[in-house]
């Protein structure tokens, strides 16, 4: 290889690194957002999926605790 060919390579593998990070950035720069939209909702979606959960298991402790329902009622009042 000529000193030439071996320019005109580090030439073009520099071009092609602007090139790269010029709409590579951008495009992973997209795909971030998207991903970082798509995982919010995700967090959303199983917090509610928890918290509904949680609920369940505190109804099913107090039908479990052997108190009427209305002596349940007094003693959420009371909290």
């Amino acid at each position: 290889m000529s000193i030439l060919e071996i320019i005109i390579a580090a030439l073009a593998f520099a071009g092609g690194l602007a090139v790269y990070a010029l709409t590579g950035g951008r495009i992973q720069f997209g795909r971030g957002k998207r991903a970082g939209k798509q995982e919010a909702e995700h967090d959303a979606l199983s917090d509610a999926f928890e918290r509904e959960e949680a609920g369940r298991d505190a109804v099913e402790a107090g039908r479990n605790s052997g108190l009427s329902p209305s002596e349940r009622v007094r003693r959420n009042d009371k909290r």
